[in-house]
């Protein structure tokens, strides 16, 4: 005798299959998705590229900080422009003067290698400053180092050792010594002392003199004879003196 399965009502609940939920189904994927094989070349060509771009981003670094060095350079130059403009603004123009490279003593004739050409600024320039070297002059005064050389500390053009030395109203005379005169040197000022009368000795045996030239400026000296600048109203009775051959200095303070 055959024994179905089925009961008298039909096939077992229990075990009829049922079709898969949607929910079922999202699981299975999730599951066989976590159980794929990763590719293995996929990291190391993230690792290569990488370290690939490593140079490249130093390179940008590098350039972007000598873009910032050469822009803080362009700045620190633009404001010390800036601030040399200003000044200029307010000193004015400069204007070229000659200097004194060393001590010049009156007398001296000019030479290329005693002066030295500077930019002054002109508001501070002072007046009858000399741009260019005058040729062949002579300086009638001391010109000491640094000072600007100025058109009225020359003599005329073509005078001499002596004749560059004398004032307008000068007159430079050689007077005759018997002795040396210590202690006297170009510069000073004396007075010309020089007998006027003289009476014998059975007399009284006295000498008169007379200051013959006053403050009379010592231009040279030597052994047995100096020269003196004298003002030109005193020439007549210094030259007297002078050819008298007796005269004496009188050295005032």
């Amino acid at each position: 005798m055959r024994h179905d399965d089925q009961g008298p009502s039909g096939p077992d609940p229990a075990r009829t299959a049922l079709p898969p939920t949607p929910t079922a189904v999202v699981r299975r994927a999730r599951a066989g998705s976590a159980h794929t094989p990763r590719d293995p070349g996929a990291a190391l060509r993230r690792s290569l590229a990488s370290r690939a771009s490593r140079p490249v981003r130093r390179a940008l670094r590098s350039r972007l900080m000598a873009v910032a060095v050469a822009t803080a350079v362009l700045v620190t130059v633009a404001a010390r422009v800036h601030a040399a403009d200003d000044t200029r603004r307010r000193w004015g123009a400069s204007s070229t003067v000659l200097v004194a490279v060393r001590d010049l003593p009156a007398g001296t004739q000019l030479a290329a290698d005693d002066l030295a050409t500077v930019e002054w600024p002109r508001a501070l320039a002072p007046d009858g400053a000399l741009g260019a070297l005058p040729t062949g002059r002579r300086l009638n005064t001391d010109v000491v180092r640094g000072e600007v050389l100025l058109g009225h500390r020359l003599a005329r053009a073509g005078a001499g050792a002596w004749s560059s030395l004398l004032g307008d109203d000068e007159t430079a005379v050689l007077l005759p010594l018997r002795e040396p005169a210590p202690g006297v040197a170009a510069g000073d000022l004396v007075h010309v002392v020089a007998p006027v009368t003289a009476t014998t000795p059975d007399a009284v045996g006295q000498l008169s003199v007379e200051v013959v030239a006053h403050d009379a400026r010592v231009l040279d000296v030597h052994p047995d004879t100096v020269t003196v600048a004298v003002h030109r109203s005193e020439l007549v009775p210094t030259a007297g003196a002078a050819l008298g051959g007796l005269v004496s200095l009188a050295v005032r303070p």
